[in-house]
C-alpha cells in the first residue's frame, strides 16, 4: 500500500483487497489475529508469532487510507483490542515494536467518524506498558562502552532498531501530560541512536551496512557461533535501522 501511494498502479487493487481479506478469514471471533494457515485446516494458534498480529493490524489500517471501507478499520481495532485485553489481564506485555506502530493510526480514528471497539485509554495504557518495558532492558553500560544505548546484552543491532521504532511512535502519540514517560523515550531513542550509528560500517564495499551485531562475544566455544555472525548484514537489520 505505501509502495502504491507512491506509484499509482503498481499493485493491482483485486491483489490488495484479497491480502486484506485473507487477514480478515484469519481472525478469530475474540479478535485473535492467527499466524499461521495449514491447508486442508485452515487457521491455527498452535503457534503464536509475536509480531504477526501487529503487522497485520497495521497494514488493514494502511489499506484503509485508500479503501475508505470501515470494515478494515473494524478488524485491525478488534485485533488490537485483543491485544490490549488479554495482555493487561495477564500483567505483562512484550516488546512489540509492532502494536505501537499500529497504535498510532488507531488512536487517530478514536473519537473519529469511523467506530472503533476500543477504546482510547486501552490503547494508551497497553502502550505505556509496552515502552516501559524496552526502556527497562536498555543498555546502560558505562560511557564509551560499545554496548551503552543497545537494548541485548549480546550487542545485536536488529532489537535495538526494531525497539527505537516503537518507541519513536509512542514518543509521537503519547499525550503531552505524560511528561517523564516521553522524557526517558527521548533520552533513550538519542542512546539507542548512538548505538546504532556506531555499529554501521563505514568503510569498504559494506559501507553503510549495519552488521548483525556490533561487537564479537569472548571467544570461547559456546560464543563461537555468534562470533562467526558478528559482521553478517541482512536486508532487515538495514531496513530497521533505517525505519
Amino acid at each position: 500500500q505505501r509502495v502504491e501511494s507512491r506509484v499509482p498502479g503498481i499493485i493491482s487493487p483485486g491483489t490488495l483487497e484479497g491480502l486484506a481479506r485473507f487477514i480478515e478469514s484469519m481472525q478469530f471471533e475474540d479478535g485473535q489475529l492467527c499466524s499461521k494457515y495449514l491447508l486442508g485446516t485452515g487457521a491455527t494458534n498452535s503457534w503464536v508469532s509475536l509480531y504477526y498480529p501487529g503487522e497485520a493490524i497495521l497494514a488493514l489500517l494502511t489499506y484503509w487510507e485508500q479503501s475508505r471501507d470501515s470494515r478494515w478499520t473494524g478488524v485491525a481495532a478488534r485485533g488490537m483490542a485483543y491485544l490490549c485485553r488479554t495482555r493487561i489481564a495477564a500483567r505483562e506485555v512484550p516488546p512489540d515494536h509492532w502494536a505501537l506502530l499500529a497504535t498510532e493510526p488507531l488512536l487517530a480514528l478514536c473519537g473519529s467518524a469511523v467506530a472503533t471497539p476500543v477504546k482510547r485509554d486501552d490503547l494508551l495504557d497497553h502502550a505505556r506498558r509496552i515502552c516501559r518495558l524496552m526502556l527497562a532492558t536498555q543498555n546502560q553500560e558505562p560511557a564509551g562502552s560499545a554496548l551503552l544505548g543497545g537494548f541485548t546484552d549480546d550487542g545485536r543491532t536488529c532489537p535495538t532498531a526494531i525497539r527505537l521504532e516503537g518507541l519513536l511512535a509512542a514518543y509521537r502519540f503519547l499525550p503531552e501530560a505524560d511528561v517523564a514517560l516521553r522524557a526517558e523515550i527521548a533520552s533513550a531513542c538519542h542512546l539507542g541512536t548512538g548505538f546504532l550509528l556506531r555499529s554501521q560500517v563505514r568503510t569498504g564495499r559494506l559501507r553503510g551496512g549495519f552488521p548483525r551485531a556490533i561487537c564479537a562475544k569472548t571467544e570461547t566455544p559456546q560464543n563461537r557461533s555468534f562470533n562467526d555472525r558478528v559482521a553478517e548484514i541482512r536486508i532487515d537489520y538495514v531496513q530497521h535501522a533505517l525505519s
